[in-house]
């Protein structure tokens, strides 16, 4: 399937979303007006959120393969360097390395560019349940940026999800890999790579599709002391108990058509039956909270993306809205996501 480009200029990306979705979904300004009973106006206890809630793309009876099904072949051993995904795509400068969480050994994969910065920014890329590093690679395309810009990526690896098909992540709620810590996992891997990278403490950033994306949002409930920035694509929040002790940067992109993790929330095409999705819209309203935003947002629309932005905030709140496009990750959304990053280092409280 052939992907959009869409039109949306830098200056943009502080702008809007309230006209294209008014008809479809809750903006996050009438979200943040929903509290009721519950995380952030979820009901009482949250989103019901167990094993297997994902589908074939996010674990079994979920979202559907993210990423396709990755490498043929396993490499393991730190600095190796990664091979070909199996969707023809190339993964050939990412170099992999091993970290132990709880005496189970997982590997990740980094990009390091030629021009790389001294200290370097790091975007972590989490892939969708089912998914590998390789994949999720080649579909954003962040490492052309990466080269362009002198960060560094970081592509985790979620642990094997019950299908077997592919990796997934632990996002909160309910776990979803059984004795999966992937915050503890997260923490190692910067840990490892700031023995051989050194890393700017303003500039880690967190980007994900899918399932990666949700647990995007739980990297910066659980750690966002750490993390300056998150860009969740084709995701949504399903934290039960955010309490973040620093601003975080939020930038939320959407498909208006995505029929995976829909608009309005509620049950996806793959979703188990009784298994419902937040609004994104819900998520983005509690960061603007969480951010000391102002209460009403201002939006605005230029091509195919309707977006809408916080302001006064202790860090910038956004969510963009794409028109016609559905759960994949957009195809020019990387050098979006940076330009964002890029204007938001960590801001002290």
């Amino acid at each position: 399937m052939s992907r959009r480009r869409f039109t949306w200029h830098h200056g943009l990306i502080g702008a809007a979303v309230a006209g294209l979705i008014a008809a479809t979904t809750l903006t996050a300004a009438q979200a943040q007006g929903m509290d009721g009973p519950g995380p952030y106006g979820m009901g009482p206890g949250g989103p019901s959120m167990g094993p297997g809630d994902m589908g074939p793309d996010d674990g079994p009876g979920g979202v559907g393969p993210d990423d396709g099904p990755g490498m043929g072949g396993r490499m393991r051993g730190g600095g190796r360097r990664g091979g070909m995904d199996d969707e023809g795509g190339g993964a050939a400068d990412m170099t992999e390395h091993e970290v132990s969480v709880n005496g189970v050994q997982r590997a990740y994969y980094v990009h390091v560019p030629q021009n790389v910065g001294h200290p370097a920014p790091v975007v972590f890329v989490f892939h969708g349940g089912g998914g590998r590093p390789q994949g999720i690679a080649r579909k954003s395309n962040m490492d052309e940026v990466a080269d362009q810009n002198g960060f560094v990526v970081v592509y985790p690896e979620g642990s094997a999800s019950p299908s077997g098909r592919g990796g997934t992540w632990n996002i909160g709620g309910a776990q979803t890999v059984s004795g999966s810590d992937d915050v503890a996992y997260v923490d190692a891997v910067l840990k490892d790579l700031g023995a051989n990278v050194q890393i700017d403490p303003t500039r880690i950033y967190a980007a994900g599709h899918s399932m990666g994306g949700v647990f995007a949002y739980r990297l910066a409930c659980e750690m966002s002391g750490t993390f300056a920035a998150i860009a969740p694509v084709s995701a949504t929040m399903v934290e039960p108990a955010c309490h973040p002790t620093s601003p975080v940067a939020v930038l939320h992109i959407q498909g208006a058509a995505d029929d995976r993790i829909p608009l309005r929330g509620g049950r996806g095409r793959m979703t188990r039956e009784g298994r419902d999705w937040p609004a994104p819209s819900k998520g983005v309203a509690a960061w603007s909270r969480f951010d000391a935003c102002a209460a009403t947002p201002t939006s605005k629309t230029e091509g195919i993306a309707t977006c809408e932005s916080y302001s006064g905030c202790k860090a910038p709140v956004e969510m963009c809205v794409l028109a016609g496009e559905g759960h994949p990750w957009p195809q020019d959304a990387a050098p979006k996501i940076w330009a964002f990053f890029a204007a938001h280092p960590k801001v002290s409280q």
